[in-house]
Formats: C-alpha cells, structure tokens, sequence
C-alpha cells in the first residue's frame, strides 16, 4: 500500500485557490497605503467591489515546462542577501498525448536560484526518477498516479496495479550536504547540489530499506543541527509511524516505531526541543475500488467528520509518548511548535472543517478543469495550547483562507513571533486562489497582506536571512530582519518570476522582481540556504555537460 499516506494533499492546494479583486497596480498600491494608515490590525474594508479573476489565466498554468536553463538573472541583489533557494515544483502535466489527472501526479522538477555579490543566476532540472525515465521514452503514461491519474485503458489497464510512480515532486531540502527531492510515499532522490543533476536514490546510509518512503516534511532542529523525519505503512486496522532522527553527518540516533490503531494518514509534523508532534484526524478507507483499477487511492478515502482528532506527542529521545484528543478537523500542515515552561504544548496548524476528495469523474477530465470552488472547505491557521493534563485551548490566528505556514529555519521549534504564508485577495473570506502574501503576528492577531495583481498566482514563501559582516548571520535582534522570496505565475502571459520583499515590511510590495529564463508552474516546498553559494562560470560548464548526458525533458 506504499503511496496511500501520500493521498489527501488533493484538498489543501484547492481550499484556498480561486477569487477576487479589484484590478490595477495603481490601485493595489493605494489600497495598501490606506490599509497602513487607518487599520493597524491588518484588516482592510474595501470599498471597491471585488473582481472575480479569470479562471482560464488560473488554469493557463497547468502547462508543461519544456526546457532546463542556466542563465543570470537580470536585476540587482541586495548584498545582505546570501545563499541558494531552492523550490520543488510540478513540471510536466502531459506525456505524449496523455494528460495527468492531478497537478500532485505531476514529474517533480527543482528550480534553484543562487544570490552573491549582488547579482544571482537561475537553474531548472527534472527530477530523473525511474518512473520519469520508463514514461520519458515511451512517451506515455505507464504508472498510476495518488491522485487521480489512470494508465490509459479503462479499469482493466489499471486492475491490481497498486504501485505508484515515485514523482520526486513536493519539497526540496539541503541536509549533511546533501540536496534531496522528496515525496512522502516514496524514497528521496538525491541531487547535485550546484547543477541540479539527478544522483540516484538515497537511503540515509541504510536507514531505508529500496521502497521504504520518508516524508516530504522532514524538520531540522536548529539547535542540535539534527534532521527529525518520519515514514508510516497505514492499514485497515492499525498503522505503524516509523520517527528516525539522523545527526548532521547522516548517523541514524533515534529510530523508533509506534503503533496507531486504525487507518491513519500524516502529511506534516513538528518538532520542539522534546518532542516530535503529529496531528492524526479521523478517516475511513476502503482500498477495493482502487485494487480494481476504478479509483485512484485519493478517492478511496473519506474525513470522519464526527470523530475526534489526536495528537500525537512523542519523545525523541525516550520511549514516552502521549495522546491527546483535540476537536474534529483536517490539515496538511503545521506552521510550528514549541514548549513552555510550564509545560504547555503550542502547535499552530492549518486546518479545516473537512476535506474534498476527488470526484470520479476526475479521471476522466483534468482536475483543475472541472474543480467547483464553492465546495471547497475553508483551510485557516489556528492555535492549539496542550496543558499538562491534556485539555487544550484553540485560537484562530488568521480565521481567512490560509496555506503554506513558513517560519524562519533558525526557529523552528521555538516560540516565534511572525508567521508567513499565502491566501487569498483583499478581504475575500472564501476559498480561492493563492494570490496575497500574508505575514501574521501571533501575539496580536495583526497581519500585514500584499495583494499580487489579479493575474498572477504565487506560492510558498522562504525566509532568507539578512548576512553580516564576515559572513555570519543576524543571531540575535528583530526575528523578521531578513527577506521573503516568492516565486509567481502569470496566466495571462505564461511567464513566471521571482518577487523579493523586505519581511519588516510587505505591504510596500516587492523591493526587487527578476523575470526568469523559462516557464516555471505552480509548486508545493522548498527551503533557502544561508551562505550556501557557486561559481556561475563552473555551474554553467557542469549544467551544459549535464544537460548533454541527461537528454531531452
């Protein structure tokens, strides 16, 4: 069954896809303007009626990326900006003429962009797992994917066809020196770190078995450097949550398996400097539809609204553990965790009322062409205290549609002040598409809100830190001193870009936009790595030489 915990990100990416708003630059900077002066909650009361956006510039970006570049971004860097973001997205959406089903199905391809010296240089390569290799050369689709995407050939082509193509698609990390393309329901890929080049499969020096998955949301704790990662074999009756912690030269420290009764499903965790935390909702499951070929393992599955949700605490180094139940609601992502000193948990999560399953008809027709937003939950980050003796407070940070929480790296596991992360325009409280960088504050419930124009979609933010002097990084002083780069589509044109804002200060817009060489679609994760830096001259050399041996996309 290695694939069905990979099968419910069909509803985080669509609960806050889709919505309005006024048009113009002009007017968006106007409206921002007011916005800082007459409401300092971050609240703004539009007086003009919203717009609805054009669905067809949405769709326009569920289009194949037909070419891997290397070439230097035109624009000036500020000097304090230093290291390579790197970003996992979806690349290819039709092979041959056979179309995917889902954006999620789709062969992952990492885009990476390095920063020195006040200038910077881009690069894009697929992702060569096998599966991308067999599909390549046949020039069709041979593999089922998680979500949707049937082989050509009606039930009968896909009857007891249960393993999954690995699509290496959804979060891209920098560990040990190592770059790794990760997708939770298989194994890593591990990629040259300047060029890109597809290395092989990595199995954390053994750790993991060929087949064995590892999650696409591994943490790195800041303080120990160690990585905190987790796999899981779900079933009907009970399931196994395997958690490794690995130190920073790859050795395997803490390898410990538990076991959850009944069918459970984990996207996300957290860490602090105790524990490592899972959030387990309540869900049915019934695989027989998808062993005979009529449904992808996405829609085999069903929320239990009338169940209770868990979370999971567990210890990292010890074999304690505790459960506590929480109230009903679904979630892909956590924004962060830490420890108080009286003991209390917090865990800010995203989460929701429920969750959309792909309709049948889904495989039939791509989904993002038959996608109905008004039946779409509303997906919103809410705060969770855990006291001592297992009871818990809920507060909503940001109650407006809201996905792909980040926090700075160096903070992860503590008690952070701002949260980053997207949603939808101006003050539209409905699902729709990702087009407003938000910055919450989580003290005061305040957030600041920068709305793209309405042609334009971006996706999830990365904190870069501002380096000084000698190469070191701001330890100490304001936690939001750095940079937030966010990388956008515009349907209407088909071109994509890079958008760098001052994270003090979002709402004057970006500070520095650098168009990129080649058509770059939506995406899921990625990571910015501080100081991490190369040569263009020898990336350039090694990504021709590399391009040559690899072939064609």
């Amino acid at each position: 069954m290695i694939g069905l915990q990979f099968v419910l990100l069909v509803s985080w990416w669509f609960s806050c896809s889709y919505g309005f708003q006024p048009r113009g630059q002009k007017l968006l900077q106007t409206r921002n303007r007011l916005h800082s002066i007459f409401n300092p909650f971050g609240k703004f009361a539009s007086s003009v009626k919203p717009e609805k956006a054009d669905s067809d510039t949405w769709r326009n970006g569920y289009a194949n990326t037909n070419e891997e570049v290397c070439d230097v971004l035109v624009g000036t860097v500020p000097g304090d900006l230093v290291g390579t973001y790197y970003r996992n997205v979806h690349g290819k959406y039709q092979i041959g003429r056979d179309e995917i089903a889902h954006p999620f199905d789709a062969d992952g391809m990492v885009t990476a962009i390095t920063f020195q010296n006040g200038t910077c240089f881009f690069r894009n390569r697929f992702v060569r797992t096998e599966g991308f290799l067999r599909e390549r050369k046949a020039n069709r689709i041979l593999h089922r994917g998680a979500f949707g995407t049937q082989i050509p050939g009606g039930w009968l082509a896909n009857f007891m066809r249960t393993k999954l193509k690995n699509v290496a698609n959804t979060n891209v990390i920098y560990f040990a020196n190592k770059l790794l393309a990760l997708w939770e329901a298989g194994g890593p890929y591990a990629l040259d770190a300047d060029t890109l080049h597809t290395v092989g499969k990595f199995r954390f020096n053994g750790a993991l078995q060929d087949d064995e998955p590892f999650t696409a949301h591994p943490k790195i704790d800041p303080f120990s450097g160690h990585l905190v990662g987790f796999n899981y074999q779900p079933g009907p009756h009970k399931t196994d949550l395997r958690i490794m912690e690995f130190a920073s030269n790859m050795s395997l420290l803490h390898d410990r398996t538990i076991e959850i009764p009944g069918f459970s499903f984990f996207h996300d965790m957290a860490i602090t400097r105790k524990h490592a935390l899972f959030v387990q909702g309540s869900f049915d499951f019934n695989p027989l539809p998808f062993v005979l070929g009529l449904k992808s393992p996405a829609a085999c599955m069903t929320f239990n609204k009338k169940g209770k949700s868990k979370l999971q605490i567990v210890s990292r180094t010890s074999s304690a553990r505790r459960i506590v139940e929480l109230d009903s609601h679904f979630n892909f992502h956590v924004a962060n965790a830490f420890e108080r000193a009286n003991g209390d948990i917090v865990i800010d999560v995203v989460g929701a009322s429920d969750m959309l399953m792909m309709k049948q008809n889904a495989v039939r027709e791509p989904l993002w062409r038959s996608l109905q937003w008004n039946e779409l939950p509303l997906a919103s980050l809410q705060r969770y205290v855990i006291h001592t003796d297992n009871s818990f407070e809920k507060t909503p940070l940001f109650p407006h549609p809201f996905e792909m929480p980040v926090v700075p790296a160096s903070l992860v596991g503590q008690d952070v002040r701002f949260v980053y992360g997207i949603s939808t325009r101006g003050e539209l409280k409905k699902p729709g598409p990702f087009q407003s960088l938000v910055k919450i504050d989580t003290t005061n419930g305040r957030y600041d809100q920068y709305d793209l124009p309405t042609d334009e979609f971006l996706g999830e933010p990365a904190f870069a830190p501002k380096m000084r002097p000698k190469g070191k990084y701001h330890a100490k002083g304001p936690e939001d001193d750095g940079y937030l780069l966010v990388m956008t589509l515009n349907g209407r044109t088909k071109t994509s870009a890079l958008l760098v804002f001052d994270a003090q200060n979002i709402r004057q817009g970006p500070i520095q936009r650098f168009a990129l060489p080649t058509f770059v679609s939506y995406g899921l994760h990625g990571s910015f790595v501080p100081n991490l830096t190369f040569p263009y001259a020898n990336v350039l050399q090694k990504f021709s030489a590399f391009s040559a041996l690899d072939g064609h996309v």
